[in-house]
Parts: structure tokens; C-alpha cells; sequence
């Protein structure tokens, strides 16, 4: 981290693009031929962080990790050589693929786009109910912060920095979760 901080940090997903323009967007079953075909990030986080870090700002973006598979090492590739501080990583997993949007653009203007985002979540695991005297005190905080952690965890929750923790719904882990909770609430 730059001693003086970021000057801006990102939350969002991120995802790996392709973007085909056409001259003119197809009528419903029909077809067009593209004129351009281009990667690009998906996400605003990851577009605002791109473009913050190159007018100068320092930018660290918060997201999904992505997969062990071309669209994630373009995604990652794009965020390193431009300078953004990012923690998406590239997971080694039958589980874990990159998330992916296809943009269709024509010259009027017209866009649409299709999405497989994965459905990542992350959350900040804090004990929201102890009040300041207890969250000063370590010998309370710390026990309460590392029970609401396990609630988390139980769910298929990862820390992904000490602080936030996320979820792939797509792993094993989290579906077998659901199921036991399901199970053990009689649902």
C-alpha cells in the first residue's frame, strides 16, 4: 500500500468482457457480423479503479477472485499492467471459472449485453452487538469477533482479506451448508 493510502478504493465484482460491434444491432433470430471484437473488465468497480488509475489517481479494487482459465489471467493481466492494487486471484479449481459478460454494441448506439456473473458476495464479519465499552475491550471483542466469523465460515464464507469475507455459491462447500442449515431448521 502507498504509504500515503489509495486515493480511491474499489467494491464489485469483477468479470472479463467481449464486447462485438456490429454496424447494426440484428432483428430477434437473425444475425449480424461483427465489425470489432475486443476483451475488456466488466463491473464498475473494476472500470472506475481502470480509469481512476489512469488519470493519476492510486486505486486498490476489492472483488471476486477469478479462474484458472484465459478470461482470468486476461482480467488479471489488464489490473496489473495498468498499476490497480487488486487481491482477485486466480484459483486452481474445477469450481471457480472467471465470471463473463458478452456486450453486443452497434453504431446507433444500441447495447446488450449478456451476463454469467457466478454470484459472488462478500461480507465484513463484525459483532454489530456490542456496544463501544465491549468493543474496546479485547478479552470481549476478540471471542465475539472470531464466534460471528465461524458463523460465517459455517456458511462456505473465505476471508479473502482479514476483514472481508466471500462467498463462491458455485463450491460445494456452500450448497452442503445450505443443505445442513435447511436440515437442522426443519426446512
Amino acid at each position: 500500500m502507498p504509504a500515503t493510502g489509495y486515493d480511491l478504493t474499489c467494491f464489485g465484482y469483477l468479470a472479463h468482457a467481449q464486447v462485438f460491434w456490429v454496424s447494426t444491432y440484428p432483428p430477434a433470430n437473425s444475425g449480424a457480423v461483427a465489425t470489432q471484437v475486443f476483451p475488456s473488465l466488466a463491473g464498475d468497480a473494476p472500470i472506475v479503479g481502470l480509469t481512476a488509475q489512469q488519470l493519476g489517481l492510486t486505486v486498490s479494487l476489492v472483488s471476486n477472485h477469478v479462474g484458472f482459465d484465459p478470461a482470468g489471467r486476461t482480467v488479471l493481466n489488464t489490473l496489473d499492467s495498468a498499476g490497480v492494487q487488486h487481491w482477485a486471484r486466480r484459483k486452481q479449481s474445477s469450481e471457480t471459472c472467471t465470471s463473463q459478460v458478452s456486450i453486443i454494441a452497434d453504431d446507433s448506439g444500441t447495447r446488450t449485453w449478456f451476463a454469467w456473473l457466478g454470484l459472488a458476495a462478500a461480507v465484513h464479519p463484525f459483532p454489530i452487538d456490542l456496544d463501544e465499552d465491549q468493543r474496546q475491550d479485547p478479552d470481549v471483542f476478540g471471542p465475539a469477533l472470531e464466534r460471528v466469523r465461524q458463523v460465517w465460515a459455517a456458511l462456505a464464507f473465505e476471508a479473502f482479506t482479514e476483514d472481508i469475507w466471500i462467498l463462491d455459491p458455485r463450491r460445494i462447500g456452500h450448497s452442503d451448508a445450505v443443505a445442513e442449515l435447511s436440515k437442522r431448521l426443519g426446512l
